[in-house]
């Protein structure tokens, strides 16, 4: 995703080359998906994150035109159809959320998931490459798991990384991640612009502003998630503060409905002038 970012002719290569060890590493003796550990003696544990991550390199790399040829991409995007179909089946149709395991379980609604799950759908909702039919079921499930983010804020807080146990912690790379996500389906998607427009995601925006600035990005940490387990297998997730911050305080650096000492503050730290 990071060198699609930069200079798609210039990193070509290694573009089709990451993107290729990927499909090579779907798990396919047992089930389907991508394992956090490959290594094919242990038992295959399934992680949507990493599914996610996937979805949105390749429909990317299809929006690019630099990194398929013409002859390549109707079998780029028939393989990307068959990750965001495993994608949408995964989420939670009774919450909106998704697990960090392929499981439709409250008590196993996980916050980092789903914000991954939301952006794969919002990339699928802008890749013309992406038939009409499957960018409807993934508006759908979009809607549902924006929803589901945006009433699980918790003023003061941020986002739990378990929803189900609040903590006095404040995971401060998740809330910037995930706050990145909503702003990239509102901004980039008119028919969910109306979120701008919510009470809590005016408060949301408010909090988030003020510990962009408070952050010290030089000294900013991991903050490793130990309760994470879910049916005993250990769903490790380590938020990180940067590089979120800036990418979220550029984002937010271009809303002309920011206050300007708002705009300002952010810029600042994103080390673009104001």
């Amino acid at each position: 995703v990071a060198l699609l970012s930069a200079d798609e002719t210039q990193n070509r290569k290694q573009i089709r080359s990451a993107l290729y060890f990927l499909q090579n590493r779907k798990n396919r003796g047992g089930p389907s998906g991508w394992v956090e550990d490959p290594d094919p003696k242990s038992t295959p544990v399934i992680r949507t994150e990493i599914s996610s991550w996937v979805i949105v390199a390749h429909l990317r790399s299809l929006r690019s035109s630099k990194v398929w040829d013409p002859g390549e991409e109707p079998r780029i995007s028939a393989l990307v159809s068959s990750y965001i179909d495993e994608l949408i089946t995964w989420q939670n149709s009774a919450t909106g959320a998704w697990s960090s395991l392929p499981l439709q379980d409250v008590q196993y609604d996980r916050t980092y998931p789903t914000t991954m799950a939301v952006w794969a759908l919002t990339e699928v909702c802008l890749t013309t490459q992406v038939d009409k039919h499957r960018q409807s079921r993934a508006a759908g499930a979009l809607k549902s798991g924006l929803t589901w983010l945006i009433n699980s804020y918790r003023p003061g807080y941020g986002w739990d990384a378990v929803p189900q146990r609040h903590t006095s912690d404040r995971y401060e790379g998740l809330n910037f991640q995930t706050f990145f996500v909503i702003e990239n389906a509102i901004t980039s998607l008119d028919e969910f612009s109306y979120i701008k427009n919510l009470p809590t995601y005016e408060e949301m925006r408010r909090e988030i502003v003020d510990q962009i600035h408070a952050v010290n990005i030089a000294e900013s940490s991991e903050i490793q998630s130990t309760d994470l387990n879910i049916q005993g297998k250990p769903c490790w997730a380590t938020f990180l503060s940067y590089p979120w911050s800036l990418i979220l305080a550029s984002q937010l650096s271009k809303e002309h409905d920011l206050a300007s000492p708002d705009r300002r503050k952010i810029s600042a730290v994103a080390r673009i002038e104001a």
